[in-house]
């Protein structure tokens, strides 16, 4: 179980409303107005023991510096350090002390406008200290206009005035696609004349009429363009007449704020005006119920702001490494299976081919194994021979032609070496045997021959021998 808080601040009162959630759903289950001071009672008495508690606190405009900027189109970490050296002289503090937020308004071919929220970093720490303490684990801090604008019908997306009439102060703010350019703020307490109709006293209508008026003149002048529309929320809706009085001096369409047809938790026991009267405070819970849907701006101190961005870094380190280790897990069973598949494959080839070697054992035709293998041993030896045989005829033909008339031949040998090898032997007589040699020591073939000196003892008959090497 797990309940969460939207917490509007008020000067010296908060706004509180309260969603239950479980497994199964969420649900608002209190809506509440108490004293700062309060707060750690309201806990003890309202929630129960132990369980875990989150908010989101939503501030007044009154405490935030606005400014709109034209920058050059750039990426999220350039973004970082333009904005934070505008913001240097943008604001009455350094940028050191500044806690900063931005969204982009508009865009153009080369640059881009941006609404700068900044504050400065001691205040936002006592805002979240003062939740802190009460056991409660503040994840965000935003302004009213934006927990507004998360719940709120958009009726227009031309430059809206946002009138937030509460009790003790009334804050006047510029929106631009719902998120705050500009904003004043008058202290004005709401005093009825009559209680039961909820009645503002008449010069109290006309302060804040007047006041919008002011603001509207005020913006359409420096901007140079047109306020669309005049939207009221917070207490001052529940008084009959501000509408009215306000159209009255500014002669443009006034709206009371209404939530999106389509709610998006059960309000199941909570009546249309209170759900009305705590609009900021139900929409800015629902950042933390509909925080995983997109990144919005948080205005957290910079110490709790660097913890949750390590936290954050921290989940998705942890979400990637998650991931990889269901994809190893799924690869590896995917291997095992495989494996498993090779090897019952495996064993049923190897059944098969023990049972084709004992088909082939029986057969008959095993008796004719030996025969056929030495046939083919045979004739393997003969094609070797034949393929490395070397053709001769033609240099027989040449050395026949070569051969002296009264040389007789006793022998021809051919000998298979790396160089093909000749060894003539034969008789003649020591003439024709110098003429049979020289004769062949000038036939290009011939790489070497050689005889010895043996061959010329006799001047006739004498038994020679010559070596050629082709």
């Amino acid at each position: 179980m797990k309940y969460i808080l939207g917490i509007q601040w008020l000067g010296q009162q908060l706004k509180i409303a309260c969603f239950k959630k479980d497994d199964k759903k969420i649900q608002l289950v209190k809506l509440d107005v108490l004293n700062i001071s309060s707060l750690p009672k309201w806990v003890a008495d309202n929630l129960p023991q132990g369980v875990q508690l989150e908010a989101v606190l939503t501030i007044p405009e009154s405490a935030v510096f606005l400014k709109e900027l034209v920058i050059p189109l750039l990426n999220d970490q350039e973004m970082k350090e333009a904005v934070f050296w505008e913001a240097a002289n943008a604001f009455p503090f350094s940028a050191s002390e500044a806690v900063v937020g931005w969204q982009k308004i508009s865009q153009k071919a080369d640059t881009q406008t941006i609404s700068v929220i900044a504050i400065k970093d001691e205040i936002v720490q006592k805002y979240y200290e003062t939740i802190s303490q009460a056991g409660i684990n503040v994840s965000a801090i935003e302004p009213n206009s934006l927990s507004l604008a998360r719940l709120v019908k958009q009726t227009d997306h031309r430059p809206v005035l946002l009138v937030l009439v509460e009790e003790e102060e009334t804050n006047f703010v510029v929106l631009k696609k719902g998120f705050p350019v500009f904003s004043t703020s008058i202290s004005l307490k709401l005093l009825g004349m009559k209680k039961q109709t909820k009645k503002l006293d008449k010069n109290v209508k006309s302060v804040l009429a007047a006041n919008a008026k002011k603001m509207i003149s005020f913006w359409e002048a420096k901007e140079k363009e047109k306020i669309a529309l005049v939207l009221i929320a917070g207490s001052g809706i529940k008084y009959s007449g501000l509408a009215v009085a306000i159209n009255h001096f500014a002669h443009i369409p006034v709206l009371i704020a209404k939530t999106k047809s389509q709610f998006p938790i059960s309000v199941v026991g909570q009546p249309k005006a209170s759900i009305s009267c705590f609009i900021i405070s139900i929409a800015a819970g629902l950042r933390s119920i509909l925080a995983a849907k997109k990144e919005e701006l948080n205005l957290l101190p910079k110490k709790e702001s660097r913890i949750l961005e390590k936290q954050k870094i921290k989940e998705k380190t942890q979400q990637k490494f998650s991931f990889f280790n269901r994809v190893m897990f799924i690869l590896l069973l995917v291997s095992f299976l495989f494996l498993g598949v090779i090897k019952l494959w495996s064993f049923s080839i190897e059944k098969e081919l023990r049972q084709v070697k004992i088909m082939v054992d029986k057969h008959p035709a095993q008796k004719l194994i030996p025969e056929v293998n030495s046939i083919n041993k045979l004739l393997a030896e003969a094609s070797l021979l034949i393929k490395n045989q070397k053709d001769i005829s033609q240099r027989l033909n040449q050395f026949n032609q070569l051969v002296p008339v009264g040389v007789n031949f006793d022998s021809l040998q051919f000998n298979q070496l790396e160089q093909e090898q000749w060894e003539i032997k034969g008789v003649g007589s020591r003439e024709e045997i110098l003429a049979f040699y020289y004769q062949l020591k000038v036939v290009p073939e011939i790489n070497r021959i050689s005889m010895p000196y043996s061959n010329l003892q006799k001047n006739i008959d004498n038994n020679f021998k010559i070596v050629i090497l082709w």
